[in-house]
C-alpha cells in the first residue's frame, strides 16, 4: 500500500524555512557604511568629521553663501549632526549619504529604518538642491 502524501507535511516546513530565510535576509539588507561622529559643518556645506575627513552629500547641494535659506540650511545641518553620532555610506560618485536614528546590529550594520536620512531631509526642507 502507497503512503499517502501530507500536503501540510511538505508545506508548512517549507513556510517556515521561507520565513526565517526572508528574517535573516531583512537583517543581511540593512545599510552598511561607517558609524562615526561629526566634529563641525563647513561653510559650503561639506561635513567635517570626528577623524578629520571632509565629506561631502550625495545627489545634494546644500545652499551656498548669498542664495536665500543659506544660514537656515547651514543651522538645519549644525543642529542635527554637530557633535553626533551617524551613520555614512559613501555612493559611486565619492560623496555620502548621511544617516541620523540608525542602530547598529551585531553584525555591523545599521538598522535605519526609523531614522532620518539627512540627504533627503536637507531636500524636503528646501535647504538643498538635488543635483
Amino acid at each position: 500500500m502507497a503512503k499517502e502524501w501530507n500536503f501540510s507535511q511538505k508545506i508548512v516546513p517549507t513556510l517556515i524555512g521561507l520565513a526565517v530565510l526572508l528574517g535573516l535576509a531583512g537583517v543581511v539588507l540593512k545599510v552598511y557604511g561607517q558609524e562615526t561622529r561629526v566634529a563641525g559643518i563647513e561653510s559650503d556645506g561639506r561635513l567635517v568629521l570626528g577623524d578629520g575627513r571632509k565629506i561631502t552629500l550625495a545627489k545634494v547641494r546644500v545652499k551656498t553663501p548669498g542664495e536665500e535659506g543659506y544660514e537656515a540650511a547651514i543651522f538645519l545641518l549644525s543642529q542635527m549632526l554637530s557633535n553626533k553620532e551617524v551613520w555614512i555610506t559613501k555612493s559611486e560618485n565619492g560623496n555620502y549619504a548621511v544617516w541620523i536614528g540608525c542602530v547598529k546590529n551585531v553584525l555591523g550594520f545599521a538598522d535605519c529604518s526609523k531614522g532620518v536620512q539627512v540627504n533627503e531631509a536637507l531636500l524636503k526642507a528646501g535647504m538643498a538642491v538635488k543635483q
